[in-house]
Order: C-alpha cells, then structure tokens, then sequence
C-alpha cells in the first residue's frame, strides 16, 4: 500500500513539473514578424559572400 501512495505522489509532481515547465515556455518573447530581406551575393574579387539588404 505505501508503495502505491510513493508512485501516485510521483506522478503528481512530475506531472506539476512538467505543466510549469510548459506555461514558462509559452510565456518566451514574443516574435515578430520580420520584414527585412537579405541578398547574398558574391563580390567583385570573387572571393567571397556578400550581404545585401533587399526592398521588394
């Protein structure tokens, strides 16, 4: 009989942590929507990459 007691209050706190743990992930920054576009070209010496912001 205790051993059923020990379990089921187990799986009450795990069950409570792991609620927690879901509300204090929902509750991270907000994101927002991003409207910036970004180009990657190669430059003039052909020698690598080059970022660019983009207005369509």
């Amino acid at each position: 009989m205790r051993g059923k007691r020990k379990r089921g209050f187990l799986l009450i706190a795990l069950a409570f942590v792991m609620s927690v743990l879901l509300v204090a992930a929902g509750c991270g920054k907000e994101k927002t929507a991003e409207t910036d576009y970004y180009i990657y070209y190669i430059n003039q010496d052909v020698t690598g990459l080059e970022l660019m912001q983009y207005e369509p």
